[in-house]
C-alpha cells in the first residue's frame, strides 16, 4: 500500500501531465510523449490501485477520466486475472464513491461509474455481485438524485445486459443468455418502481387525464386515476428535478421496450402510462418529457404481437394510439405551437 505523501505525489504528477496534455500550448510530441507515460503507467499490474486512490481523491476531470477509463480496460480485459477480493474491492470502491458523490459528480463521471457498475455485473452477477439488481431497484424507490442514479443504472444495465446480443465485449453465449433471464427475473419489481415514478410526477405536475376515448362505447378501464387530486405546489427546483426523472425513466422504458417479451412483462396498465406522457406533447412545459413519451410509443409500435397471450397488451396499444391520435389532431394550434 503506498504511503499518503506518495499517493500525493503521484497524484500530483498524474494531474499535471493531464492539465499539460489538454493545454493549447502542448505540442504533438510532448503530448505523444504523455500518452506513451499514461499508457506505461495504465499497463502496470497494479495500476487500477492507484486509479481508486485518485479516485477518492482528485477532483480534476481529466484524471477522473483517465482513471476510469483505466478501469474499464482492466475490468473488460484483465478481470479474469484478478483475485475475487481485488474484484471486490474494485466494486465496493465505485458503489461507494458513486453513493458519496453522485450529486456532485459532473453527469458524465457519474455516468462513467454507473456504466463501470454495469461491466462489473456483466462478469460477476450474481456469484459475487448478488445484490446488483437489487440495488438500482431500491435507488429508483429512493427520492430525488438517488432516484436518478437508480435510473441511469437502469438503463445502463438494459442497453449492456437486456438482450442477447453483441455489445463489443467478448461473452460466451450461454453467458449472455444467463444475463438475459437475470433481467428478465428482476423486471417486474423494476417495471413497477417506473410505472410509479410515471403516476407519482403526473400528480404532481397536476395534470388532466390522456383525451377522452374516440370510440364512446368502450369502457375507460385504461384512463389514469384523476391526476389533479393530489396536485401540490412545489418548488422550481423540485420541478426540476422530478421533470428530470420523468425523462430519464422514459428513456430507460423505451429501451427496454425494444428487447422486453411484452406479452408477459409489459402490463397494459404500464402502456397506458407511457401513453399519457406522450399525449402531453401540446404542453410546452412539458416538452421534453412529452417527446421521450412517443419514443416509448414508437418502441411499442415497432414490436410484433405474435402470441396470444400478448393480445391484451395490444388491444391496449390500439385503443391508447387511438385516443392519442384524437388528441393530437384536436389540438392543432397547440400541436404547432409545440413544434416550434
Amino acid at each position: 500500500m503506498m504511503a499518503d505523501n506518495e499517493i500525493d505525489e503521484a497524484l500530483a504528477s498524474l494531474d499535471m501531465l493531464m492539465s499539460e496534455f489538454f493545454a493549447p500550448a502542448t505540442s504533438n510530441f510532448r503530448k505523444r510523449e504523455i500518452e506513451n507515460m499514461l499508457e506505461n503507467f495504465s499497463n502496470r499490474n497494479d495500476s487500477w490501485k492507484h486509479c481508486l486512490l485518485f479516485l477518492q481523491k482528485s477532483q480534476n476531470q481529466y484524471v477522473l477520466m483517465f482513471s476510469l477509463t483505466t478501469l474499464e480496460n482492466i475490468i473488460n480485459r484483465q478481470w479474469i486475472s484478478l483475485s475475487d477480493n481485488e474484484k471486490t474491492e474494485v466494486r465496493l470502491t465505485l458503489w461507494n464513491e458513486l453513493l458519496a458523490k453522485h450529486e456532485v459528480m459532473v453527469y458524465f463521471i457519474r455516468n462513467k461509474v454507473a456504466a463501470l457498475m454495469v461491466s462489473i455485473a456483466r462478469y460477476d452477477w450474481p456469484h459475487l455481485y448478488d445484490d446488483f439488481f437489487s440495488n438500482i431497484v431500491e435507488l429508483i424507490r429512493s427520492d430525488g438524485s438517488r432516484c436518478l442514479l437508480g435510473l441511469v443504472l437502469a438503463q445502463a444495465a438494459s442497453e449492456e445486459l437486456g438482450a442477447a446480443r453483441d455489445t463489443g465485449v467478448l461473452l460466451p453465449s450461454t453467458r449472455r443468455s444467463q444475463l438475459e433471464r437475470l433481467m428478465l427475473k428482476g423486471m417486474p419489481q423494476l417495471l413497477s418502481a417506473l410505472s410509479d415514478i410515471l403516476e407519482k410526477n403526473a400528480q404532481k405536475e397536476g395534470q388532466s387525464n390522456p383525451p377522452p376515448s374516440p370510440t364512446h362505447g368502450v369502457p375507460q378501464t385504461s384512463a389514469l386515476p384523476d391526476l389533479l387530486a393530489n396536485a401540490h405546489d412545489v418548488t422550481a427546483a423540485e420541478k426540476a428535478l422530478n421533470m428530470e426523472i420523468v425523462v430519464k425513466c422514459l428513456t430507460t422504458l423505451q429501451h427496454l421496450f425494444s428487447w422486453l417479451p411484452l406479452s408477459s412483462h409489459v402490463p397494459p396498465s404500464l402502456v397506458t402510462t407511457v401513453f399519457y406522457w406522450g399525449s402531453i406533447a401540446t404542453q410546452s412545459q412539458s416538452m421534453e418529457a412529452a417527446l421521450c413519451g412517443l419514443g416509448g410509443v414508437c418502441e411499442l409500435l415497432y414490436r410484433r404481437y405474435a402470441p396470444p397471450s400478448s393480445a391484451a397488451t395490444a388491444l391496449r396499444l390500439q385503443h391508447c394510439a387511438l385516443r392519442l391520435l384524437r388528441h393530437l389532431t384536436h389540438a392543432p394550434h397547440a400541436v404547432a405551437h409545440a413544434h416550434h
